[in-house]
């Protein structure tokens, strides 16, 4: 079980993590994240939403991922943004950690999930962040600039509807991800990408029609 004198150590892992790729939080910014750790863990034993739950993993795997994916974004102020899956939040709402701007929204069909990201979104800033507790199946069709997807397997004929002209598709890349060939028979080229701490890259696919 999780108890919150294990904040201290969720911090240092979060600084200790991010100064080894180069970065760095405001120091709102990073209290936020210690919150969402703090929170993620201490609700994971009802919700389970994440088997990583060692204070440096928490900080590599969820939170320095996601804030590494955000300079996958435009640069454009306010991208819109669809995290499908979003289980803890991770990455569409952490990475507002560096892109506070961004218009997110997360769709997460467990429900027990889904309260939790709107329990811990209200502790990010404006714009609200905005949970989905339904399938992608069933949300209502919208356009956004970015949908982004990590450890979940999603046709990529059923996100068609949600990208808009000259959208961004970003793709943690791992074993439940769509093959390239199928990427490019969906007409999307891979326009940009990041490398992940320690193995791994996530990508940026756009159309080209």
């Amino acid at each position: 079980m999780f108890h919150v004198e294990h904040e201290d150590a969720l911090r240092r892992a979060l600084v200790a993590e991010l100064d080894a790729v180069g970065l760095q939080l405001p120091p709102e910014m990073l209290d936020r994240a210690v919150y969402h750790a703090v929170e993620l863990l201490r609700w994971n034993g009802s919700a389970g939403l994440t088997r990583i739950t060692e204070p440096r993993e928490v900080a590599r795997r969820h939170f320095v991922e996601s804030i590494v994916a955000s300079e996958l974004l435009p640069v454009a102020e306010g991208p819109t943004v669809l995290d499908v899956g979003s289980g803890g939040g991770f990455p569409g709402l952490a990475l507002r950690l560096r892109r506070p701007d961004a218009r997110v929204e997360l769709v997460e069909r467990r429900h027990r999930k889904a309260a939790f990201l709107q329990h811990v979104a209200r502790s990010y800033p404006p714009p609200r962040t905005l949970v989905h507790a339904v399938s992608l199946e069933d949300l209502a069709t919208q356009m956004f600039d970015v949908v982004i997807l990590r450890a979940v397997r999603v046709d990529v004929k059923a996100l068609a509807p949600f990208l808009a002209p000259g959208a961004r598709l970003v793709l943690f890349r791992g074993t439940n991800d769509p093959a390239e060939q199928e990427l490019a028979s969906r007409g999307l080229v891979e326009i940009d990408h990041r490398l992940l701490p320690r193995s791994g890259r996530v990508e940026a696919w756009t159309r080209t029609d």
